[in-house]
């Protein structure tokens, strides 16, 4: 059964027509030897400096990066605690802070340390947590003004769920906390994810498996509610497959996604929610696929036999000019024996993009030609984006090709015709085949920030992205 896909990608238009790309490129930061490691980026912090952080394979952050704005030094900031496990690290405000916990007693304390010039502040205690075994999960609003955290209890047999929730302004001041207990089940199946708006609203967006079902709820809380609301998002006559969220500028939530009668890798239709606050459904639409977008992505022998979209998975969703946009990617794996053993070859063949009017309704399908193939790397270098530049829609791609990285950009206009040129040009200015970790582009006030790896992902670099005009 598919889990979740969350995805939230806080928009800013680039006022400029043009669809070249400009890029400048930092000193090279070496996260560590082998495939494990990730760099990330936060954004820019008050410093001025763009901050990043390095992981290993099991998803801990082990060091802050912080380069300076003339992108030409790098210093690191190791995050090495004893007893300590590192769980989150956010720009809130301007100010970058390292989140940590600690299995104290009874107790799992969440621990917060301010990054200041080369060194992190001493540490604070901002949540204690009676819940043993509990994990947390982490959302700071767009803005940086506010932090959402939840623990969510594991799984007790014969017991119901709970679901300790805090919200927090951007100097880690409490301003709510909220214990959901819940009648359902503590399944062993589930998902909670937090989701903090600009205004303060923390949103829950839950999954639950019940038999062969899932179960999708929204909860929200705020700092002055006695209580939470809660919205049960069903559908008329059928089962939600997939989804994924975005906040848009009024602080409702988004939710669209795929639908499904009867196998859950088989998406007959979409569907869209937009909630208030108080998790009523401001809007509700869904749509059925229609036979001939079907066959452009399918093809008429597939449509014939599965009648919609099989074993697609959803990516991300866009907001722009009240309409919303999401895609979905049609990928597979094929085992390769080239004599030296077994590898894994990793293909995407198409994707779809779909756009919704601000009432659900379809505004169109599309359907773009992918043929992205990797072998060995997970599929990492099989990524794609979707960015806004000027007033079109683009998508970014990567293909490998004979051991370098590609670069696509694909335009969807007005007149909804489709564009794609390749933009590997700005590359040429590095010494080694590189490529853009497409899945970790974060928006800036002026354009973009990315990762940027060479081809053996041992060595990194982060890019800073802006449109300019063409000649």
């Amino acid at each position: 059964m598919k889990k979740i896909l969350f995805s939230v990608f806080t928009l800013i238009s680039i006022g400029m027509f043009a669809q070249k790309l400009d890029v400048r490129w930092s000193t090279l930061v070496e996260p560590g030897v082998g495939k494990s490691q990730h760099f990330i980026p936060l954004g820019q912090s008050d410093e001025e400096s763009f901050v990043g952080t390095i992981s290993n394979s099991k998803g801990t952050i082990t060091e802050l990066v912080k380069i300076d704005s003339d992108l030409n030094n790098n210093i690191k900031i190791k995050l090495d605690f004893e007893e300590e496990t590192t769980e989150a690290s956010f720009i809130l405000h301007g100010r970058v802070v390292v989140f940590t916990s600690k299995t104290e007693g009874n107790y799992k304390t969440i621990y917060a340390r301010f990054a200041e010039g080369n060194n992190l502040s001493e540490p604070r205690v901002i949540i204690k947590n009676s819940i043993k075994g509990s994990k947390f999960h982490f959302s700071a609003a767009p803005n940086g003004k506010y932090l959402g955290i939840i623990s969510d209890a594991p799984y007790l047999k014969g017991k119901n769920e709970e679901i300790l929730t805090w919200i927090l302004d951007d100097q880690l001041n409490e301003k709510r906390f909220y214990k959901l207990a819940l009648t359902n089940k503590n399944m062993k199946v589930k998902i909670n994810v937090p989701v903090m708006s600009n205004s303060g609203d923390l949103y829950i967006i839950k999954r639950y498996k019940n038999g062969s079902d899932n179960n999708y709820y929204v909860f929200s809380i705020n700092e002055a509610s006695e209580r939470h609301q809660r919205k049960t998002l069903t559908l008329m006559g059928k089962r939600i497959a997939d989804l994924v969220y975005a906040l848009d500028y009024s602080n409702h939530l988004r939710i669209a996604g795929f639908y499904s009668s009867h196998s859950y890798n088989v998406y007959e239709g979409d569907f869209y929610f937009e909630l208030d606050n108080t998790t009523k459904a401001v809007q509700f639409q869904q749509n059925s696929f229609d036979g001939s977008f079907l066959i452009e992505a399918e093809g008429k022998k597939n449509y014939k036999k599965y009648g919609g979209l099989m074993n697609f998975k959803i990516n991300e969703m866009l907001l722009l000019d009240d309409h919303v946009y999401f895609t979905a990617n049609h990928q597979k794996r094929i085992k390769l024996d080239e004599g030296k053993g077994e590898t894994m070859q990793y293909v995407k063949n198409k994707m779809v993009v779909i756009c919704l009017k601000k009432n659900g309704e379809p505004s169109f399908y599309k359907t773009i030609t992918l043929n992205q193939e990797s072998t060995g790397d997970y599929g990492f270098w099989n990524q794609n984006k979707m960015l806004v530049l000027g007033d079109t829609l683009s998508v970014l791609t990567n293909h490998k090709v004979n051991g370098k990285i590609v670069l696509k950009q694909t335009t969807i206009s007005k007149d909804k015709s489709v564009q794609t040129i390749e933009l590997s040009d700005i590359f040429l200015l590095k010494e080694q085949p590189m490529g853009i970790d497409l899945k970790n582009i974060k928006a800036l006030k002026d354009g973009f920030i990315a990762p940027g790896w060479n081809i053996h992902r041992n060595k990194a670099t982060i890019g800073l992205i802006s449109t300019s005009a063409k000649e």
